[in-house]
């Protein structure tokens, strides 16, 4: 029989992560991210039952639990949209389960590991629909050239990808001694994998995300390799920040003599050139009009609202997205 340890993460990838990845191709395909979530608890339910385990929920969780699941219900009763109440009973559901399941694992670290092992998984086939699209009856050219893929826009490529090197550098960074050889490899590649779609998505939040997460990295091992002594500062062994520092270095020069962040830096001065905006191409001003246009339980169409009162761009943001939507 197979072990929960090692049967948690498979279900997770084939029934949460890549319907969720799917969902982000269309709008119209979004509901695959309720029915993988809801198909996910449901035969998880059951084992679940089989095992007779017990929820544990800590209070305050159950209070905030309660209190989506409410809101989104007196959403859909006034505004008329079911999303909410897939999105947020999906997610209560998800957590539930995970969180009963994940009791009866030992090495919670390897847990982690297969999750985004997993995931991973979902990248080549991505890439390779992407390219050639044979479900969509399309032919897509790869180009460094806001190179949407298998996605409706080239944003989704790069929030896509750069999640999904966010995960793999914390799992190199944090289980580094914990990985085999041919993981470390396989995460390595589908990193120089992902770094190619990000720059040919141009996608500037998303490069800037990775970039972040790389620095706030740094900084971490910076800050533990420095002792403060008698007045004075000492570093030790900064052979390998050294080392990582340089790779890093060499990435950049990598890129900037293949000209691959060239349509990202020119896509941003055009911008700035030829529309007369902030540095978010008007995307903060739009989160400021939805902040302000707030309301308790949403708009049947938020987007339509701010093009009626002269917004221009509306969105841009999950959680402002859901705040005004639901």
């Amino acid at each position: 029989m197979i072990k929960i340890s090692n049967y948690l993460p498979l279900s997770i990838v084939l029934l949460v992560i890549f319907p969720s990845v799917l969902s982000m191709q269309d709008g119209h395909w979004t509901i695959l991210t309720g029915i993988g979530i809801f198909s996910f608890v449901f035969i998880n339910l059951i084992l679940i039952l089989s095992k007779k385990l017990y929820f544990n929920i800590p209070y305050p969780l159950t209070i905030l639990f309660f209190g989506l699941l409410i809101s989104s219900l007196i959403s859909f009763l006034i505004v008329g949209k079911l999303r909410p109440v897939i999105n947020y009973g999906a997610l209560v559901l998800l957590f539930l389960v995970v969180r009963t399941l994940s009791s009866q694992i030992r090495d919670l670290d390897r847990l982690i590991i297969n999750i985004v092992f997993g995931a991973c998984l979902a990248v080549p086939l991505v890439m390779l629909i992407g390219i050639d699209k044979p479900f969509l009856g399309e032919n897509t050219s790869f180009t460094f050239y806001r190179f949407k893929g298998f996605f409706s826009n080239a944003n989704s490529m790069g929030m896509f990808v750069a999640f999904t090197m966010h995960m793999i550098i914390g799992v190199l960074y944090a289980f580094k001694n914990s990985l085999s050889r041919l993981s470390k490899i396989y995460f390595y590649l589908i990193f120089f994998l992902s770094t190619i779609f990000l720059l040919a998505s141009n996608s500037r939040s998303a490069i800037l995300s990775v970039i972040v997460v790389l620095g706030v990295v740094l900084v971490i091992e910076l800050f533990k390799r420095i002792k403060f002594s008698n007045g004075k500062i000492y570093f030790s062994n900064l052979r390998g920040i050294l080392r990582l520092f340089s790779l890093i270095i060499l990435f950049c020069v990598i890129i900037y003599w293949t000209g691959a962040l060239d349509n990202t830096i020119e896509k941003f001065f055009i911008k700035r050139l030829t529309v007369v905006t902030d540095i978010s191409d008007g995307r903060i001003s739009g989160w400021i009009f939805a902040i302000k246009n707030w309301n308790w339980f949403g708009y049947s169409d938020f987007i339509q609202f701010a093009k009626l009162n002269g917004m221009k761009s509306a969105g841009h943001s999950t959680w402002i997205s859901h705040l005004n939507n639901f």
